[in-house]
């Protein structure tokens, strides 16, 4: 049995490229207010609507 070997890509100078992070490490938004009406975002129409149901039933 042959074992595998990873490639790792490499570029012109045969270095590894190095990795950057990216400076605004913070996640992105899930709710944005427009006034009186909310904004979720990153989710499916079925899926915003299912989660703003639960978020009015909770804060009764």
């Amino acid at each position: 049995m042959k074992s595998k070997k990873l490639k790792r890509k490499m570029n012109i100078t045969g270095r590894r490229p190095s990795k950057k992070k990216a400076h605004n490490t913070d996640p992105p938004p899930l709710i944005e207010c427009d006034g009186r009406s909310l904004k979720v975002l990153g989710y499916t129409q079925s899926q915003t609507a299912s989660f703003l149901q639960i978020l009015c039933h909770l804060s009764k």
